[in-house]
């Protein structure tokens, strides 16, 4: 079973969490850790190391705001030598949502690449579009 990390700069994680909850009420199977402004590197990665000694996950995956970020930097750090714990950044919440419900026997690699490639589909944008006037409705029609 997976346990997913949120984990990101501020309160972040608890933004997250709001959010998961009402969407799709609360999860077990999720921690959230904020790094809020005055923590210490080192507070964080004791929190963080905390939520890897729940010992009824066989794999854990670090969802963290951004690459490079220092919760980023210490899921990293903590995870480097483990095959049951992988780390992903700058992914969104339908990949989050959409992986949670998916209880699979992947390894921590494979659940991190899938939440990515879930991250590039489910994300889009809404540009500009040309309106049709009546004018145009009606020549269409062929009024």
């Amino acid at each position: 079973m997976i346990k997913f990390i949120v984990t990101g700069h501020g309160h972040f994680a608890s933004g997250i969490q709001s959010t998961i909850k009402l969407l799709a009420g609360e999860q077990e199977q999720i921690s959230y850790v904020d790094f809020p402004e005055g923590e210490s590197n080192d507070g964080l990665r004791l929190k963080l190391q905390a939520e890897l000694e729940d010992s009824q996950y066989d794999t854990y995956l670090f969802f963290c705001d951004l690459a490079g970020g220092t919760p980023y930097k210490e899921a990293v750090t903590i995870t480097a030598n483990r095959k049951d714990a992988a780390v992903v950044a700058g992914c969104n919440i339908a990949s989050l949502l959409e992986s949670i419900f998916i209880n699979n026997k992947n390894s921590a690699l494979e659940d991190a690449q899938h939440i990515v490639d879930l991250s590039r589909k489910t994300t889009t944008f809404f540009g500009e579009r040309k309106t049709k006037t009546s004018q145009d409705l009606n020549e269409e029609d062929g009024i």
